[in-house]
């Protein structure tokens, strides 16, 4: 097998839309909702040879994460309330 800087597998490669990975376009890569995503970024079940998946899993998945109640990225108290003391000083580094 050849390598090296001009070493060619043979196959084209290209980038997940969702995670960014470099994958073999023709194995590694599927087609959904017009753009080509990896086995981990698709809405499960992933397409087969019978057929392309399900759609609409992984936004129901993100629904129910964000619908549980935490507060995502909450910035501190001290940027919340500009009234916010606890007595400790600002430490710049």
């Amino acid at each position: 097998m050849p390598y090296g800087r001009r070493a060619h597998s043979g196959t084209a490669w290209h980038y997940c839309c969702r995670c960014t990975k470099k994958k073999k376009l023709d194995t590694e890569l599927w087609w959904q909702r017009g753009k080509l995503l990896c086995k981990e970024c698709l809405d499960q079940p992933y397409p087969t040879k019978s057929g392309p998946g399900l759609l609409g899993f992984r936004e129901i998945d993100i629904a129910k994460i964000l619908g549980d109640g935490k507060p995502e990225l909450a910035p501190p108290p001290k940027l919340r309330d500009p009234n916010y003391q606890n007595g400790e000083d600002d430490i710049l580094i």
